[in-house]
């Protein structure tokens, strides 16, 4: 019985020690190991995962390397990506050699890491960075990182080794489901200019621009490297020109897409989701040259493409039908290219400046000018250069051969001088100056107009004042005071008199700012009819009608009327009227109809009681009665 009991403690303890080697996943591999597909190689912080996978609907299997924790079906690097296994039989292994070796059914190599090693004692581990690394006798032999895909991850380095000019670029998958090597690369461009490049082939598709120290000024709106942590390697302490990012985390990436776009990707946490961040090239304006030599695109033009100032269309046939591949010539030859006995009296040449500017590819960079008229005078004494720029973080740049890939922007971009001839500015300034005289005649005849306009008018008022004086005959001038007062008691047997030029003194000449009504033809008048004939939408301003109840248009309508009620008594007070558009009127407070007169008799609103009489002098005659 004793005996059994042990037996049974043997077996569950080596149970448990299987499971929990198995718990534990391994992230390296030694001489003599392998993964068989269906196996996984594991981060030790269980960051990445490398094994064997079937790429959207292939039935092909290749090892790469994935998330672990997010995003597991994000493949950021393929081994044999050209040479898949057809089946499940594939493996994973370090060779007789001491290289990483992918071997199909039969033990067939099918891809090698392939460097010379100094041993065949190697081993192989997958970091928490996303780096396969093959270690052999201490030292680093081959790393993925190295050998590139078509991702780049933070602290990988996208070089480029001065000694050798070697590049190392990443390459595109053929499809969506193909990881083979496809028709796309990027990399640092082998003329040492900073850039970024994305080749279709070996042709050029797009350029970064160059490196400011933050961001690549051909790239608009990009972030600035503090955000990222995107930096260029230090060129005179390194062999070696390479570019790099250490994002706080593994969640960016940048990737060459099977379709030729560089994108910054971002994992978004609550959506589960990469969010583009942005993408190179997003407009046509962003394909490489895409308007030819001399010409520039403008995405918010249509057509995109034009000649820059001074050119001309190459073959403008061609160029009227959309096909821009040959570009622009000049129009005039510079005074420097021409012989001496041909230059005459011409103007000299000079450069005209252009803004937002994605600058042209192929600039000669002068490290040794630190400013703008430096750099002027290096472009002007040379008959070759075609422009110059002078951009903060870089310095001097001239472009000595044709200008191509030029594109500007709506925003960012740098200022570039272009050489131009000198009769080629002399029409700018012919233009502004046309522009300038017409701005000008055109605001002082305005003026002109306005001036006399206001001298007419106001000789045309001391006209009418006059002829209207004359036909004025007086009536009992010493009544004027009894005006008012006939009014208030009702005692005034005759009309008052009022000269036309008394009148005309009092009101300014009948000025706007003296005008105290309108007539039966006034806003008041107006604004009763409408309420007598129960219409007050149509006191609604037309833009918030709809939305404007009946009844609260009613009730402010009907409190306006009670406030410019002709007695004091029938206006309400402020306090009455907060209640009233709070709680609405009722029909107690219903105005009567606005007086036009200066008075009027608080017992009778509808008609006055004064008799007014028509008097006649010189046969002109004037009837006076109340509004």
């Amino acid at each position: 019985m004793a005996y059994q009991f042990m037996g049974f403690v043997f077996l569950f303890s080596l149970l448990f020690i299987a499971m929990a080697s198995l718990s534990h996943a391994k992230d390296s591999l030694e001489v003599g190991q392998s993964i068989n597909d269906g196996e996984r190689l594991i981060s030790a912080g269980e960051i990445f995962e490398l094994g064997f996978f079937s790429p959207g609907s292939s039935k092909n299997r290749y090892v790469g390397i994935w998330y672990h924790s997010f995003s597991t079906d994000t493949v950021l690097w393929v081994a044999n990506r050209d040479a898949p296994v057809a089946n499940a039989s594939g493996r994973l292994a370090i060779g007789s050699d001491g290289n990483l070796v992918v071997l199909q059914d039969g033990g067939t190599i099918v891809w090698s890491s392939n460097v010379s090693l100094k041993s065949n004692q190697s081993t192989v581990q997958l970091l928490d960075t996303g780096n396969l690394v093959l270690n052999n006798s201490g030292d680093v032999a081959w790393q993925s990182f190295d050998n590139p895909t078509d991702t780049y991850l933070p602290g990988m380095k996208v070089g480029l080794d001065l000694d050798t000019n070697v590049n190392q670029v990443f390459r595109s998958w053929k499809s969506k489901d193909d990881p083979g090597v496809g028709s796309y690369s990027m990399g640092i461009d082998p003329k040492r200019s900073t850039q970024i490049f994305v080749w279709e082939g070996t042709k050029p598709r797009w350029r970064s621009g160059r490196w400011n120290g933050q961001v690549f000024i051909g790239i608009q709106n990009m972030v600035p490297t503090y955000i990222y942590g995107f930096k260029l390697s230090n060129l005179e302490d390194e062999q070696k020109m390479y570019y790099y990012f250490t994002a706080t985390n593994n969640s960016h990436r940048y990737v060459l897409t099977w379709d030729g776009i560089e994108e910054h990707m971002i994992w978004k946490g609550d959506t589960k989701f990469w969010h583009s961040d942005w993408a190179q090239p997003s407009t046509d304006c962003e394909l490489y040259n895409r308007c030819g030599s001399y010409g520039s695109c403008t995405d918010e033009n249509t057509p995109t493409c034009s000649c820059l100032k001074g050119y001309v269309p190459a073959v403008e046939d061609e160029w009227n039908r959309g096909n821009w591949t040959r570009g622009c010539v000049r129009r005039t030859r510079l005074q420097c290219e021409r012989n001496s006995s041909d230059r005459g009296s011409l103007e000299a040449d000079g450069f005209w400046k252009m803004e937002r500017v994605k600058l042209p590819d192929l600039s000669d960079w002068y490290s040794d000018i630190g400013d703008e008229d430096g750099c002027r005078a290096t472009c002007s004494m040379n008959c070759s250069c075609k422009a110059y720029a002078f951009v903060g973080g870089i310095g001097c740049l001239v472009w000595g051969v044709d200008l191509v890939d030029i594109h500007v922007f709506s925003s960012d971009g740098n200022d570039m001088y272009l050489r131009l001839a000198g009769s080629e500015l002399e029409t700018e300034k012919k233009t502004s100056g046309h522009l300038i005289a017409i701005l000008v005649s055109a605001v002082v005849l305005a003026f002109g107009c306005i001036y006399l306009s206001l001298k007419c008018k106001k000789r045309l008022r001391v006209f009418i004042i006059r002829r209207r004086g004359q036909r004025i005959l007086p009536v009992n001038p010493s009544r004027d005071e009894d005006l008012i007062e006939g009014a208030e008691d009702q005692q005034c047997q005759e009309l008052p008199s009022i000269s036309f030029e008394s009148i005309a003194a009092s009101t300014s000449g009948f000025s706007t700012e003296s005008l105290i009504g309108e007539g039966g033809f006034g806003p008041v008048y107006k604004a009763w009819r409408l309420w007598n004939e129960d219409n007050v939408m149509e006191f609604v301003d037309p833009a918030i009608r709809d939305s404007c109840p009946q009844k609260q248009a009613s009730t402010c309508v009907n409190v306006g009327l009670l406030c410019v009620q002709n007695r004091a008594n029938d206006r309400p007070s402020m306090s009455t009227v907060i209640i009233m558009l709070e709680s609405g009127t009722d029909d107690n407070s219903q105005p009567r109809q606005p007086t036009f007169t200066t008075e009027r008799s608080p017992h009778n609103t509808e008609s006055s009681p004064y008799d007014l009489r028509l008097l006649s002098a010189n046969n002109s005659i004037t009837s006076l009665t109340g509004r």
